[in-house]
């Protein structure tokens, strides 16, 4: 049997791990975790506010379009701005569409959103954008997903 001894970055690496996974389980965010391994998050950093945002993949319940979005900063006060007012969905060249509610969590600088729309996808879509304008001084962020997704 063959004994291997754990590295000191080893060590920090799985503590980090351990506390990440920790945090969302207890967040209740423990989804964009799984989002995120899929490679089914986006991210923007232009301007003083970052913007991730993760598919959420449906439940049975219901076939609504679900985005978690984290905005994040160190200068702009957050709790002025409601996603669903500037954040809209569109499929390859059609039409937007706007969101049909949030939920949120933290405030200040540090605010997590679940963006909701009306589903399903348009059947042959090829491409998904999440849009959202004015935010932080940026006039639009395009974040971007291939359909289907793999």
């Amino acid at each position: 049997m063959v004994t291997r001894t754990l590295e000191s970055n080893d060590k920090t690496m799985m503590a980090g791990i351990i506390f990440l996974a920790a945090m969302l389980l207890l967040s209740g965010n423990a989804r964009v975790v799984w989002s995120d391994v899929k490679g089914l998050s986006r991210t923007d950093s232009q301007g003083p506010v970052t913007v991730t945002a993760a598919y959420v993949p449906p439940d049975k319940a219901t076939d609504e379009i679900r985005f978690t979005v984290r905005l994040n900063t160190h200068s702009v006060n957050l709790d002025r701005y409601r996603l669903e007012d500037f954040a809209f969905i569109r499929f390859d060249g059609g039409a937007e569409h706007k969101s049909i509610g949030t939920t949120r969590q933290g405030s200040g600088h540090h605010v997590t959103e679940t963006l909701r729309f009306a589903g399903p996808f348009p059947k042959g879509a090829g491409e998904m954008f999440l849009i959202i304008r004015n935010l932080g001084g940026v006039t639009e962020r395009t974040l971007k997903w291939k359909l289907p997704f793999e």
